[in-house]
């Protein structure tokens, strides 16, 4: 029985490398399953033998009612979270009948595969470097299940051993790794899955009432991240990362309303030409956006992509036909300032001038004494950003609004508010004076990475502003909340808050600490590249590579790569073997013995596989009573000179080679 055989070390580091493997997953699976795990074990190292005599009803009831229990705890076992979950569950109740070699072997591998699943929710370069130190233990785990306890060596000098020998072989197996990730052919999609929806996190929707931003201001997990591939580059208060546009509104809340059809040819193609001969600022970047469960993306005004799976709407918002449900990379290519000044056909005026049948009659007043006293659309745009100036503030504790006529209540009484309020109360003036507008929702501005190499974009920089249409210049953008509070642009909405004074949580006054800042940007700036270079390494950034490296993408080239570093990673291990093959062979009591073998196969006395030299004597001098006191004498000088090389000398090793000489019969 292994229970009976194994030292209490080995059940250690296999409960280490489980339990390593088994932690990261708390929060993906029941809360029940862990402790459940470590009853389990426990009861297994204390009673080693209890839980293997219980009965097979008992096993399979055990059984039973746990898979039950976790399907009802999930929801649906067929999930990727159910799978990992059953996966777990097997493993814990494995160690019932954990008895021979051949069960510690396989919960061995069981951790490992563990380990490897908690890639699947967690793919930063810290999960990375925890789950390869689990599989270190695991591994010092397996190699202390073939260790001699009966060795003269101590235990801490075995344990260090089967470190440093782990070790050796990680190290050795990471040149093939390396050259494999950067050769072998991108599979795609195969090799991903997707999470589930509840786990992606997004903080913008396609809905937006008062108050929704503002709870984002303090949540500071990273929306996407931009690098620019020219040196073209908008200051930060013009970055607007446009996501989508709002044009329903019910009186409280404004929705996105799907574009009948996607963008026309013709203007696909009038963008394209401007953005190839255009005289004014063109951007080129790439976003790498985090999982959101919704379809849309980010960009700069009037983007161009050449993505199949990207769709540009009539609003020129981009959106994939499945919701993002993992981390996604795309190149867009902004004109800033193109113009699309295509008349509105009579459906959209309606639907951009639409407002609620009742409902904030001072402001609907108001607008008509606007429309009629200034008559263009600049002129009220002037007049309001004039008005924001005096007798607004920006805050993200505005009070609550009247139910009724929230709007009236915001531009005539409170005065008080967060981007969305100053949105939504320009929308509904400009739309109640007959000027088309929308709101636009997505994110404002975002924090150079230490080295300038990225842009860092959180869910606090989520804003909302405004668009209005002119005839001249088509879709304009108006920021009330620039008005406002400029610096919130200018410096967003962390910056703004901290020299404001208004976040003193525990969070906040870490982030006025340079250090801490500073460190937190290098680490993000660590996962950037690691997700750009390594999670992001599809087939157009591997070709790319690929071909720097090698000067073109070959066959031969890169079998050729693949043999040279097989050949450096082999090359010392063959040089190892051979000088141990050589010190055997150059060894003399080896040699008496090889000569022993020879002289006994003349005499008709051959050695039988796996046969020890002692029993082979003993043996011999049986059948051969002739020899049988020379055979006894050569068997004792060979036992010492090969269990007692200390005390040998080169005179015994002649003597003993004379006497094998002298064999022969009688």
């Amino acid at each position: 029985m292994l229970i009976a055989r194994q030292k209490n070390n080995q059940w250690y580091w296999l409960g280490g490398g489980l339990a390593m493997a088994i932690i990261p997953l708390w929060a993906e699976l029941p809360g029940w399953l862990l402790p459940f795990v470590i009853a389990i074990y426990l009861w297994r190292l204390i009673y080693p033998q209890h839980l293997a005599r219980q009965g097979k009803w008992i096993k399979l009831l055990v059984v039973t009612v746990s898979v039950m229990l976790l399907s009802v705890s999930i929801g649906s076992i067929f999930s990727l979270q159910g799978f990992v979950g059953l996966l777990v569950l097997a493993s814990s109740l494995k160690l019932i009948e954990l008895e021979t070699r051949r069960d510690y072997l396989l919960m061995v591998f069981l951790g490992c595969l563990i380990s490897a699943c908690q890639l699947l929710f967690y793919n930063s370069v810290l999960s990375f470097g925890y789950t390869l130190c689990s599989l270190l233990i695991l591994h010092t785990a397996l190699l202390q299940m073939f260790i001699n306890s009966e060795s003269a060596q101590s235990v801490k000098q075995r344990l260090l051993a089967s470190i440093l020998k782990v070790t050796i072989i990680f190290l050795q197996a990471l040149p093939i790794a390396i050259i494999l990730f950067i050769v072998m052919p991108r599979i795609g999609s195969i090799w991903t899955v997707p999470i589930n929806s509840n786990v992606a996190k997004t903080g913008v929707t396609d809905s937006l009432t008062a108050g929704d931003i503002g709870q984002l201001n303090q949540d500071f997990s990273v929306a996407m991240r931009i690098t620019f591939s020219s040196s073209a580059q908008p200051s930060v208060s013009q970055m607007y990362w446009r996501g989508m546009s709002l044009a329903a509104f019910d009186g409280k809340t404004w929705r996105r309303v799907p574009e009948a059809a996607p963008l026309s040819d013709k203007l696909r193609n009038k963008l394209q030409k401007v953005t190839e001969r255009t005289a004014g600022p063109l951007y080129r970047y790439q976003i790498m956006q985090e999982a959101t469960g919704r379809p849309w993306l980010y960009s700069l005004s009037t983007p161009i992509v050449r993505n199949r799976e990207i769709v540009q709407g009539q609003d020129y918002s981009l959106s994939r036909h499945s919701p993002l449900q993992r981390r996604f990379q795309y190149e867009v290519t902004s004109a800033a300032d193109f113009i699309d000044n295509t008349p509105l056909g009579h459906e959209q005026y309606l639907r951009y001038t639409q407002l609620p049948g009742a409902g904030n009659p001072q402001t609907r007043a108001f607008a008509q004494q606007l429309k009629q006293r200034l008559g263009s659309t600049q002129n009220i745009i002037d007049f309001l950003t004039e008005q924001y100036q005096h007798g607004f503030s920006y805050t993200l504790s505005p009070g609550k609004l009247s139910t009724e006529n929230p709007i009236d209540d915001f531009l005539f009484n409170t005065k008080r508010g967060y981007c969305e309020h100053f949105a939504s109360s320009s929308a509904f003036l400009l739309r109640a004076a007959g000027v088309p507008a929308r709101i636009a929702t997505g994110y404002q501005g975002g924090q150079w990475s230490t080295d300038h190499q990225y842009l860092l974009v959180t869910q606090a920089q989520a804003h909302a502003w405004v668009e209005f249409w002119d005839e001249q210049s088509g879709w304009v953008r108006w920021d009330p909340t620039a008005v406002v509070a400029p610096e919130r642009i200018s410096r967003g909405t962390s910056e703004f808050l901290l020299l404001d004074g208004r976040a003193q949580d525990i969070a906040a006054l870490f982030r006025k600490n340079s250090w801490v800042r500073n460190w937190q940007l290098q680490w993000d700036g660590l996962n950037y590249q690691w997700h750009r270079w390594v999670l992001g390494y599809n087939s157009q950034l591997q070709f790319q590579f690929v071909k720097k490296l090698l000067g073109a993408v070959d066959s031969w080239r890169i079998g050729l790569l693949i043999l040279l570093v097989l050949g450096l990673v082999i090359a010392p291990l063959m040089i190892k073997s051979s000088r141990k093959s050589g010190t055997r062979q150059t060894d003399p009591v080896i040699k008496l013995c090889h000569k022993l073998d020879k002289k006994m196969a003349k005499l008709q006395l051959h050695r039988e596989p796996q046969e020890t030299l002692s029993r082979f004597l003993s043996r011999a001098a049986i059948e051969q009573p002739s020899l049988a006191v020379a055979l006894r004498s050569i068997a004792a000088d060979l036992e010492k000179l090969l269990y007692y090389p200390t005390s040998s000398s080169s005179a015994e090793i002649a003597t003993v080679a004379a006497n094998i000489k002298k064999l022969k019969y009688r």
